[in-house]
């Protein structure tokens, strides 16, 4: 005898059963979860990107005052010679005495300084990626600039061809 199937009862069972029963479930998450994940990169980014920008400020703040700013560099070197090699680095490529940004920075005469001899000089003596890498953090603490960006953007094509780390 064949048995009668009742009204509440599914006709299929099993994974073809799941399927009908809730496909719009399914498609949804096809669709959403590439959204999702495309939404968390992208705040992820966001953070990241804040964080730099928080760091910049609080550089900013660290150098209004030779005090902190003596103690910010401290922490990263305590060796002075390395604040000094990245001050000179500074003043040398003409970014030490920038405002952060401002429309009349160009009227400022101590941004002038930028001496491309020099800054050669100063940056051919980096023999590791170690000491770029102490020079580039104080570079960052003094100026809230990025030291390779400044040498590749600032450095004459002539002496940037000699200077094998930042190629």
């Amino acid at each position: 005898m064949i048995p009668i199937r009742k009204a509440n009862q599914p006709v299929n069972k099993g994974f073809f059963a799941i399927i009908e029963r809730y496909w719009l479930v399914i498609l949804g998450l096809i669709l959403l979860i590439p959204v999702l994940f495309r939404y968390l990169k992208d705040s992820n980014t966001k953070s990241e990107v804040n964080e730099v920008e928080e760091q910049i400020k609080l550089n900013n703040v660290v150098n209004l005052s030779p005090v902190t700013q003596l103690e910010a560099l401290s922490k990263i070197e305590p060796n002075q010679a390395y604040h000094n090699w990245a001050r000179s680095i500074a003043h040398h490529l003409g970014t030490l005495y920038l405002n952060q940004g401002n429309w009349y920075d160009f009227a400022n005469p101590k941004s002038m300084t930028e001496n491309d001899q020099e800054a050669y000089k100063l940056l051919a003596q980096i023999t590791n990626t170690g000491q770029k890498k102490i020079l580039s953090e104080l570079y960052f603490t003094l100026t809230a600039r990025n030291l390779s960006t400044d040498v590749t953007s600032l450095l004459d094509k002539e002496f940037l061809i000699k200077l094998k780390l930042f190629r």
